[in-house]
């Protein structure tokens, strides 16, 4: 197992050698969040936190929450979340955070996973390795998983906070076991 953090705006790292020393290997940082037209809100402390992590050695993923109920904005979004990468070492994936119950739920399973799959497909074609992030009973209930697995997982169940058994029975690659 390789161990890491997701961190963004709320939280704060006084330490990051101490994050370092834990034994952690990577972080996934929020980029920010994905308005319903494609375009990107920035998190306020995405820069620092990059800065930091770099700055110890430790390997660097993104996330991005998204708002969007209309695939047609996805590649948008995609196009907009790779520019914003631009002269930025990401060693680890681009995370596509996909949970958004209020929107989510008026669509349909078909519907929520055009617009993973669209967001996910452009992203890899911009050449960074694609992630779906979400949680178990969200697949369960908004998505055809079937159709996402030429993705990666990153999953969040919280189950087994020991971090000893995913509950989750899908392929995974990253499980978020504790929360933040």
């Amino acid at each position: 197992m390789i161990y890491g953090i997701d961190i963004s705006k709320y939280n704060i790292v006084d330490d990051w050698n101490a994050v370092k020393a834990s034994g952690k290997k990577f972080v996934f940082i929020r980029l920010g969040w994905i308005n319903s037209d494609g375009s990107i809100s920035k998190d306020e402390r995405f820069e620092e936190h990059y800065k930091n992590a770099r700055a110890v050695g430790l390997d660097v993923g993104v996330y991005i929450y998204s708002y969007l109920s209309d695939s047609k904005f996805s590649r948008i979004a995609a196009r907009n979340t790779v520019n914003m990468l631009e002269g930025k070492m990401i060693t680890y994936p681009v995370a596509f955070d996909f949970e958004e119950y209020k929107i989510s739920a008026k669509l349909s399973k078909s519907a929520n996973t055009d617009i993973c799959y669209e967001f996910l497909s452009e992203v890899q074609r911009l050449g960074y390795f694609a992630m779906m992030y979400t949680y178990t009973s969200f697949v369960q209930s908004y998505l055809n998983i079937e159709r996402l697995k030429p993705f990666a997982m990153w999953i969040a169940d919280y189950r087994d906070p020991s971090g000893t058994n995913c509950p989750y029975k899908g392929n995974w690659g990253v499980w978020q076991y504790k929360g933040n």
